[in-house]
């Protein structure tokens, strides 16, 4: 579910921590380290996969459906 999250040096630190987060069930932490590191870099299309699932984890639907639009705006063309 992560792909090449945590291989930037920019954000690696935070994307680390979401994932660590994310594996043990902290899906709201997860979500926060995320955003800081889309703070850094917002344009990350594979951070905003990784705040859709931890969304999705949480039936949170308001926050997964923006971060699928995100990932939609990112990468127009692959959006078939």
């Amino acid at each position: 579910a992560y792909g090449n999250l945590g291989q930037n040096q920019e954000t690696g630190a935070h994307v680390n921590l979401g994932i660590a987060y994310s594996k043990l069930g902290q899906q709201r932490d997860a979500i926060a380290s995320f955003n800081e590191a889309l703070r850094i870099k917002p344009d990350d299309v594979n951070l905003h996969w990784a705040l859709a699932h931890d969304y999705t984890l949480l039936n949170q639907n308001k926050g997964r459906i923006a971060s699928y639009k995100d990932v939609i705006r990112i990468t127009p063309d692959d959006a078939e």
